[in-house]
C-alpha cells in the first residue's frame, strides 16, 4: 500500500525487498507514523508464509497482529516473538491461495529502544523469494549491427554511508539485456570499499585476521572500526553508533599466558573530553565465559581512566559499554532528542596479539557474474580501494565476449563481501581516437530573478540539451532568438531540460514562469482590497448633515426561543451542509444537535456547542504536541489528520447557529424599542 514515511518514498524500503531472501533488507512502512491498515500483497505462496519481521536493533516498535486475506477467508493472526528471529513465524494458508494479502492491524512498543521515534515497521521476508532485476530499454538495442559502437554502462543506486537515516536502495546490482548480434567488450569495473560493512568484513577484506572488533559502529565510518583503539594513534577513535552507545561491543584478541597467571590485569582507557560524545561510566568485561561489571571513573584532562580488569586467563576479552553518562543532541531529521555516540580513542594495558596477515588473491571471482558465471576481476590498486577511493579494476581474463540473446549482470553484495560494484562500462566497437575527443564542453552562465533565468551557451558544434535543474514542471518556458524552445522535456531524471541545435557561437537562452505573472495579478487585487476596506474602516462615510446613533447592543446567548419555522431551517441546514461538507455519517452524527434545536426552538444552542467542541479540538492538539513533541516541519498538519472533520464540523455548528438566531417573539423585542426617522438634521435612533 505504501513504503518508507509518509513523506519519502524511500526506494530501499519498497516491497521486493520482503522476497529477496535477504533478511538484512525489508519492506517497511510508517516511519514516525500509524501503519495501521498498511498492506503487502504477494501473488502467490506456493510453499505457505514465513513472516520475519525487520531485523532492526533499534527499533522502537513492532507488528503484533495482522489479517490474512487469502481469497477465500480473511482472518487475524497474532504475531509472536518467532516473527522476530530467522526464519520467522510460519503461517498457515491453502496451498491453492492466490494472491494473499497482509495487512497491519495492530502495533506494540519494543523495551529499550534506542531509537527515539516509532520507526517504520514490516517484514523482511515473507517465505518466498524472488528475483529482482532492471531490464535496460531494449528498443536501441534493435538498431545494433555488429560493426556499430556500443557502450553499455549500469551503475549501483546507492546513498552517501554516513546518512545513518538511509540505506542503499541496491546493496547489489542486477541488469538484463538483450544483444541482437554477438559483441566483444573492454569492460571497466569501477570498486569502492563498503563503509558499512562490519568490522570482521572489512579486516578480510583487508587480508588481516585476529584483530579487535566492535559489534557495532558509527554508520558508514570506515575509520571507527574497533581496531582503532588498538593502533597507538590518539587521533583515530572506535566510536558508538548514535543512541546505541549501551551494549556496543569490543572483542579483543588477547595473548593467554603460558602459565596460569593471578595478576590482574589494569587497562587505560582514553575518552575524548567534549560535548559532542557521551562518556562511559561502566563496562561488562567478559573473559572466558565469566562476566562482571567494572565502573570507570571519570576521566582526567587528557580523558584518561585506570580500571582493574582482575585476571584475564582468555584467549580474547569482551568490553561491553553498560553506562554512560549521557549527551543529547537533537536529531535533524525529525527533531527529535538522541543520545551522542561514545568513542575511545585508545586502550593500553592489554596484550593485544599481533594481527595476522594473508595474501589479497590477485583476481577475484566474488563480485561479478554474467550469465550466472562468475567473471574474474582484476583489483590493481588495493591500496587506494582500502583508503576509500574510487578505482577502476579490469577483467582477469581479458575482453568480454557475449553472444547474442539475453544476458543478466548480477554483483556482490559489499555488505557481505566488502567491496561495492558500483558501475560497470562496457564499450565495443571503439578504437582509441574514437573514444578520447578534443571536443570542448560547452559552458554555461546564467543570471537569476525571481521569475525567470537567463542562460548564456557556448558553442555547441553537435547540438546539447540546456537543464533546468530546479525540478521539473511543464509550466516553464524558453526563448532562444525571441522563438520559443517548447515545453521542457524531462531529462535527468527529473528536470526540465530543452535541446538546442548545432551553433559554433554563444547563444541567450531566457526561461520564464508564467504562472508567476497570474499569481502577481491576483495578489495585487488582493492587496487593493484590502487597502480599499483599510480606507472605508478609517475614514467611513456620511451623509451631510445625518448623525445616526445607536444604543449599545446587549451581550447575551439566550437569545429566548426564535420560531418554529427558522428551528428548523437551522437544523436542516445543520444536517445538510455536515453530509455534503464532510461526509454522509456526520449527517447522522448531527441529527442529535438538530433535534435539539427544533425542540428548544434556540439555534444559539448550536453557537456554544461550537465553542465547546472548538475547546476540546484545541485541548487535543496541544496534549498531543507537549506528548509526542513533533518536529515543526512540513509533515507537522499530518499529526491531526483525523481531527479534521471535526474541526469542520464545528465552522458548520457556528454557521447553523448565526445565520438563524433571529428571535420573532417579544422576549426579545421589547415593547419600548422603537425607530424614529425625522427630518434630514433629527437624529435616528434605533432600540437594539
Amino acid at each position: 500500500s505504501e513504503y518508507g514515511e509518509p513523506f519519502a518514498y524511500r526506494p530501499e524500503d519498497r516491497a521486493a525487498m520482503a522476497v529477496d531472501g535477504d533478511t538484512a533488507t525489508a519492506w517497511r512502512v510508517s516511519d514516525r507514523a500509524d501503519p495501521t491498515g498498511q498492506s503487502i500483497t504477494i501473488d502467490r505462496v506456493d510453499d505457505g508464509l514465513v513472516l520475519l519481521q525487520p531485523q532492526d536493533p533499534g527499533a522502537s516498535r513492532r507488528i503484533s497482529r495482522i489479517a490474512i486475506d487469502d481469497g477465500q477467508q480473511r482472518r487475524s493472526v497474532d504475531l509472536t516473538e518467532a516473527s522476530l528471529v530467522a526464519p520467522g513465524q510460519p503461517i498457515d494458508v491453502p496451498a491453492s491461495a492466490g494472491p494473499v494479502t497482509i495487512t497491519i492491524e495492530a502495533v506494540i512498543a519494543i523495551d529499550g529502544a534506542s531509537d527515539p521515534g516509532a520507526t517504520a515497521v514490516g517484514f523482511a521476508e515473507l517465505g518466498p523469494v524472488a528475483h529482482e532485476t532492471t531490464m535496460l530499454p531494449a528498443e536501441p538495442m534493435d538498431a545494433i549491427t555488429p560493426d556499430r559502437p556500443l557502450a553499455i554502462v549500469v551503475t549501483r543506486l546507492r546513498v552517501r554511508a554516513t546518512d545513518r537515516w538511509r540505506d542503499d536502495p541496491e546493496r547489489s546490482m542486477s541488469r538484463t539485456f538483450t544483444l541482437p548480434v554477438a559483441r566483444t567488450f573492454d569492460t571497466t569495473i569501477t570498486l569502492r570499499i563498503n563503509d558499512r560493512a562490519s568490522d570482521d568484513v572489512l579486516a578480510t577484506t583487508a587480508g588481516r585476521r585476529d584483530v579487535p572488533m566492535a559489534s557495532a559502529r558509527l554508520a558508514g565510518v570506515r575509520t571507527a572500526v574497533g581496531s582503532a583503539a588498538f593502533d597507538g594513534d590518539l587521533a583515530t577513535s572506535w566510536t558508538s553508533p548514535f543512541g546505541a552507545a549501551i551494549g556496543s561491543t569490543l572483542t579483543v584478541p588477547i595473548e593467554r599466558p603460558s602459565e596460569a597467571s593471578t595478576r590482574n590485569t589494569t587497562i587505560t582507557i582514553t575518552q575524548p573530553v567534549d560535548a559532542v560524545h557521551s562518556t562511559i561510566t561502566r563496562l561488562d568485561v567478559t573473559a572466558d565465559g565469566a562476566t562482571r561489571s567494572v565502573d570507570v571513573p571519570t576521566p582526567d584532562a587528557a580523558g584518561r581512566s585506570t580500571i582493574d580488569l582482575g585476571v584475564l586467563d582468555a584467549d580474547d576479552v569482551r568490553l561491553t559499554v553498560s553506562g554512560i553518562e549521557a549527551r543529547t543532541t537533537v536529531d535533524r531529521r525529525y527533531g527529535e532528542t538522541i543520545t551522542l555516540p561514545v568513542a575511545i580513542s585508545e586502550i593500553t594495558g592489554l596484550a593485544v596479539k599481533a594481527a595476522l596477515v594473508d595474501p589479497l588473491p590477485s583476481c577475484r571471482t566474488d563480485l561479478l557474474r554474467i550469465d550466472g558465471e562468475p567473471v574474474g576481476v582484476r583489483v590493481d590498486d588495493v591500496a587506494s580501494l582500502l583508503g576509500g577511493a574510487a578505482v577502476d579494476a579490469s577483467l582477469c581474463d581479458g575482453p568480454l565476449v557475449l553472444d547474442a540473446g539475453t544476458h543478466v549482470i548480477e554483483t556482490a553484495n559489499g555488505r557481505i563481501d566488502g567491496i561495492d560494484v558500483d558501475r560497470i562500462t562496457m564499450r565495443s566497437g571503439f578504437d582509441g581516437a574514437a573514444i578520447t575527443t578534443t571536443t570542448e564542453q560547452p559552458s554555461v552562465s546564467i543570471t537569476r530573478t525571481r521569475t525567470t533565468r537567463t542562460a548564456t551557451v557556448s558553442g555547441c558544434a553537435d547540438g546539447c540539451w540546456l537543464v533546468l535543474g530546479e525540478g521539473y514542471d511543464p509550466a516553464w518556458r524558453a526563448e532562444l532568438d525571441g522563438g520559443s524552445l517548447g515545453a521542457p522535456t524531462q531529462v535527468n531524471g527529473g528536470f526540465n531540460g530543452w535541446w538546442l541545435p548545432a551553433s559554433d557561437g554563444a547563444r541567450t537562452i531566457t526561461m520564464t514562469w508564467p504562472p508567476q505573472r497570474s499569481l502577481s495579478i491576483a495578489l495585487l487585487i488582493a492587496g487593493l482590497a484590502v487597502l480599499a476596506c483599510v480606507a472605508l474602516a478609517i475614514v467611513g462615510r456620511r451623509r451631510r448633515g445625518v448623525d445616526v446613533t445607536f444604543e449599545a447592543p446587549t451581550f447575551g446567548l439566550d437569545r429566548g426561543p426564535t420560531s418554529r419555522r427558522s428551528a428548523l431551517i437551522a437544523g436542516g441546514v445543520l444536517v445538510v451542509v455536515s453530509g455534503i461538507v464532510i461526509a454522509p455519517v456526520w449527517a447522522a452524527l448531527a441529527l442529535i444537535p438538530a433535534a435539539g434545536v427544533v425542540l428548544r426552538r434556540r439555534p444559539a444552542d448550536l453557537l456554544l456547542a461550537s465553542v465547546a467542541a472548538a475547546s476540546y479540538l484545541g485541548f487535543v492538539v496541544a496534549w498531543r504536541v507537549h506528548q509526542f513533541r513533533f518536529f515543526a516541519d512540513a509533515r507537522w498538519p499530518g499529526f491531526f489528520e483525523d481531527l479534521h472533520q471535526a474541526g469542520v464540523f464545528v465552522v458548520v455548528l457556528l454557521l447553523a447557529g448565526a445565520l438563524f438566531d433571529d428571535p420573532s417573539n417579544a422576549t426579545s423585542a421589547t415593547a419600548a424599542s422603537t425607530t424614529t426617522v425625522g427630518s434630514i438634521d433629527e437624529r435616528i435612533r434605533c432600540a437594539p
